[in-house]
């Protein structure tokens, strides 16, 4: 009888020390688990408030402008325009332009634009007249075959139609 005594206490003893043991792992895995979710809900919730917490496209673009000026570096200030996505619609700006909107370009003073030839010959695209440089990509643009007329310049359709030539689209 003794025997089978001492299995009882034993079998009994050992299941004890089994369930504390999972016990304490169930416990720091449910601790740990607990923070790597603490962890990536700091992590995603300050890149998911991205106009609060990170510059957004405009914002983006026009220190890169601030840069290109105090540089002097006049085709990427003046010629050179950069995608951004304004008023929920994709189109490419340069930083004449954005100074034209409202964005804080301390250092546009700096430097001075081409403006656009004094030949009577020259014909500007419709709606760019004022703006050379936009006049002058959405040629570009333009001269492509493929182009379908709906890209948005410095706020304006560059719209499918006359190439520089004052002929029709090929």
């Amino acid at each position: 009888m003794k025997k089978r005594v001492f299995l009882r206490i034993s079998a009994k003893k050992a299941q004890r020390e089994v369930s504390i043991g999972t016990l304490l792992l169930l416990l720091l895995g449910i601790g740990g688990l607990a923070l790597v979710i603490l962890g990536f809900y700091n992590y995603w919730g300050k890149f998911s408030k991205i106009p609060g917490q990170l510059p957004g496209d405009l914002e983006v673009v026009a220190q890169s402008c601030e840069i290109s000026a105090k540089s002097g570096l006049k085709t990427s200030y003046c010629i050179e325009f950069k995608e951004i996505k304004l008023g929920g619609k994709k189109q490419y700006v340069n930083c004449p332009y954005l100074l034209k909107i409202g964005a804080d370009i301390p250092s546009s003073g700096n430097i001075q634009c081409d403006k656009a030839p004094d030949d009577t010959n020259y014909k500007a695209v419709k709606g760019f007249e004022g703006d050379y440089d936009a006049d002058r990509y959405c040629k570009r643009l333009r001269a492509d075959s493929d182009y379908e007329g709906k890209t948005i310049i410095n706020g304006i359709i560059c719209p499918k139609g006359e190439n520089s030539n004052g002929e029709g689209s090929r």
